[in-house]
């Protein structure tokens, strides 16, 4: 896990080093991961932790279907100053506010997505991803969030996703811990195919609530 880390530090700082150069300036569009993976040799694993990173720290913005962005980071603030609260909170602080944002979210995607766009979520959880769990979830959660419609949803996922990770290694790395977070992925899924606002709710705070539990060790969970 360690040498994980820092090859996605090592992605970060060599894109900040093209960043600064001005081979990537400010306002030019980044090429899609895969492109941009096979050209830096690292795996999009890796890529996108070192995006997460930037776009928390302001380097990045992303427009839902519409890729990320090179943005000038010491014009961000606010962002700044939002991404570092973030960093800060503990626990049930982050699953409180993601309740709150995500169950919001499932109701828009009911309201607003199309069959087909639903649909994006069952092969984006049945892709191998090079088995990361941990891609998985965040990929499944942040498209969720660019189907409700609101912009922000998407950021705020971005910009907490990385606070998650630091607290649900052990989720990602334990297979029968896996194993339920897939089937709690789908009764989401599922309750949003069948356009059922009151059981996406339902799920989703399934999902979180056991989430929670994961993260704070309580093994009975999962018996």
């Amino acid at each position: 896990m360690q040498r994980h880390e820092r090859l996605s530090e090592k992605a970060e700082q060599e894109l900040l080093q093209r960043i600064h150069s001005g081979e990537l300036p400010v306002g030019s569009r980044l090429p899609s991961e895969p492109e941009l993976a096979e050209q830096m040799g690292i795996s999009r694993g890796i890529l996108r932790e070192a995006l997460t990173s930037l776009k928390a720290k302001g380097y990045i913005s992303r427009t839902p279907r519409g890729g990320s962005f090179i943005r000038r980071a010491e014009d961000d603030k606010i962002g700044q100053c939002i991404s570092t609260q973030v960093r800060m909170a503990d626990m049930q602080d982050l699953m409180e506010f993601r309740e709150a944002m995500e169950t919001k979210a499932v109701q828009h995607v009911i309201e607003r997505a199309s069959d087909e766009e639903i649909a994006s979520l069952r092969a984006l959880l049945t892709e191998p991803d090079e088995k990361k769990q941990e891609t998985i979830d965040y990929y499944f959660h942040y498209r969720l969030a660019e189907l409700s419609g609101n912009h922000l949803f998407a950021v705020f996922v971005d910009m907490y996703y990385d606070a998650i990770r630091r607290f649900a290694q052990g989720s990602y790395r334990d297979e029968a811990r896996r194993r339920v977070m897939m089937r709690e992925h789908i009764r989401i899924l599922e309750a949003l195919e069948k356009r059922d606002k009151r059981a996406a709710v339902a799920a989703v705070k399934g999902h979180l609530h056991q989430a929670l539990l994961r993260a704070s060790g309580d093994w009975d969970v999962y018996i």
